[in-house]
């Protein structure tokens, strides 16, 4: 099983693009923590298209995460994670962004948690 490692991300100040003295106005209702992780994440688009996709999980909160990827992903794509060592996906999310990464070939995507269902 994967191990994660968690950093909180409240109160950081960003370190490009901002003086020091300045602070990043953030429009995320939730926190989030940063955590580095790797899944494997199968997805259905709206046109039919399925797939298995590796997942970089970058950071998380209550509501959604953030991932990188090599697979470009239409945002309202459905999408279950699928931890390393579990025998069922554990979580459905829908992707809300899909923008080029840092590097050529990788995809920032995130992912809103959809609502679990009553038993």
């Amino acid at each position: 099983m994967s191990q994660l490692k968690t950093t909180d991300m409240i109160g950081q100040r960003p370190t490009t693009g901002f003086k020091t003295d300045q602070l990043r106005m953030e429009r995320r209702r939730m926190p989030r923590n940063i955590v580095e992780s790797r899944v494997t994440a199968v997805f259905t688009g709206a046109q039919g298209r399925v797939g298995v996709m590796p997942l970089e999980i970058t950071d998380t909160s209550a509501t959604g995460l953030g991932a990188r990827t090599s697979t470009l992903v239409e945002p309202g794509t459905k999408v279950m994670i699928c931890p390393a060592g579990m025998p069922v996906p554990s979580r459905g999310c829908t992707v809300v962004r899909c923008t080029p990464g840092d590097e050529a070939g990788q995809y920032e995507i995130g992912l809103k948690f959809d609502a679990r269902r009553a038993a």
